[in-house]
């Protein structure tokens, strides 16, 4: 894994952990979190890994 999608993913869990602690109490927090999680993930898995300024999924 190359070190921007790297740090993207992990800037994506801990925008995700931040959230959920900050605010977990509150009714469907920690659901919508976990949903935008998801999605950011599966957003970053299609970019090519060996291109890492391509930020649509092209080569």
């Amino acid at each position: 894994m190359n070190k921007p999608l790297a740090r993207q993913r992990l800037l994506a869990a801990t925008r995700h952990q931040n959230t959920v602690t900050a605010l977990g109490v509150i009714p469907g927090v920690a659901e919508t979190s976990s949903t935008q999680l998801d999605e950011d993930l599966d957003e970053l898995d299609t970019l090519d890994p060996r291109d890492p300024d391509d930020t649509n999924g092209n080569s």
